[in-house]
Formats: C-alpha cells, structure tokens, sequence
C-alpha cells in the first residue's frame, strides 16, 4: 500500500516543501516513508517540488507521481517524480509542460478503456487561475496526453476521479465561491472523451 504525502516545513523564503510516499507492506499494520523527492533548483533557491500528488503504476513496473507545482518556476506545469524500487526513492522531480497547471491539486488513476487501461487525468487547464476544468487521457502511460475534453469552462478547483464497475467515469469536483464552494458529480462514459482524440 502506498499513499503520496507531502510536508512543509518553515515559512516565507525558508520554508521546504518535500515529497514522499507513506509504505505499508502488512496492509496497513505498520508503515514507513520513502526518501522525499529530491529538490530541484531554480533562481537560486528550492525548487519547493512536489505537493498534493497523485500516485500511479505504470505499465513497465515503475511508479509516476504526478503532484502539484509547489513553487516555480513560472508559468506552472504539473511536475513529476518516478520510483524504480516500489516507492522507496524517487527521481529528480521535472516538469510535465503537456500538463499546465495554476497550482492546484489534480487527480490521476488508471481505468479500463475497452480490453486495455489507460492513464486518466483531471485539473484546471490554467495558468492564471483554478478554471477550466479539463479531463484528458492517455494511452501510453502518459508519455502523450491526445485525448482531452473541457469538462467545465469556469472555476474548477479540487477534484477526485472513478471509475464504477459498468465503466462510466466519475469527476467530483468543487466550484463556485472559495469560502462557500459546492460539489459537483459528473457523470460520462470513456466515449465521450475519446471522441476526440
């Protein structure tokens, strides 16, 4: 079992903001962290890294952690970090320049597409604010993203995706104003994305 974690510590210019994943390997019984996502540099400082990431398994064993632009450079993109050793070590984190991004947190799974999976992402496609929701897939383990669709056009901000049993796609996401936001609960089959691509 692993679950993407993130931690910050200090404040203003000296804060740190690192990257890890927690470990179970009992199911949950007892658990430890992997070593954080190596910093980048960037302006002479940090590159703060990764925060609020996905996790995923891709198709050649390794693990993709897809995260949050924590701080510069700008304009932002989603950054990425790849383990070889089940989650223990992480990669240099670098940027996904197909996946802009005004810092937000996004969601990425893997569904079933048919007798195959494939790679399903949501975020605001933005780089001057939480809007534009746009849902995108990808059918080589994210190395291209050809599928994508606006699923909403105005504000967009944290999200959660599914998939149920009978194969529709489920985006839950909020809206509206910062201080009293609603949830949303979309709906729609693999098709409607792909129709696309």
């Amino acid at each position: 079992v692993l679950v993407p974690m993130w931690q910050r510590v200090g404040e203003g210019e000296k804060v740190e903001i690192s990257a890890f994943a927690a470990i179970s390997d009992d199911g949950g019984a007892t658990w430890h962290h992997s070593l954080p996502v190596p910093h980048g540099r960037g302006d002479g400082r940090a590159w703060h890294n990764i925060s609020e990431a996905a996790l995923v398994e891709l198709s050649d064993g390794r693990l993709m952690m897809n995260g949050r632009n924590a701080n510069g450079p700008v304009p932002f993109h989603r950054k990425l970090s790849f383990s070889t050793d089940a989650g223990e070590s992480w990669s240099a984190c670098v940027e996904e320049k197909q996946l802009p991004e005004p810092q937000c947190q996004a969601s990425l799974i893997r569904i079933r597409d048919g007798n195959s999976t494939a790679l399903f992402f949501a975020n605001p496609d933005s780089q001057d604010g939480r809007k534009n929701g746009t849902i995108r897939l990808s059918r080589d383990e994210g190395k291209t993203w050809a599928a994508s669709r606006v699923l909403v056009p105005g504000v967009f901000r944290y999200n959660c995706l599914a998939q149920l049993a009978d194969g529709t796609l489920l985006c839950l996401f909020e809206q509206g104003p910062t201080k009293k936001p609603t949830m949303t609960l979309a709906r729609f089959p693999v098709k409607w994305l792909v129709e696309r691509e």
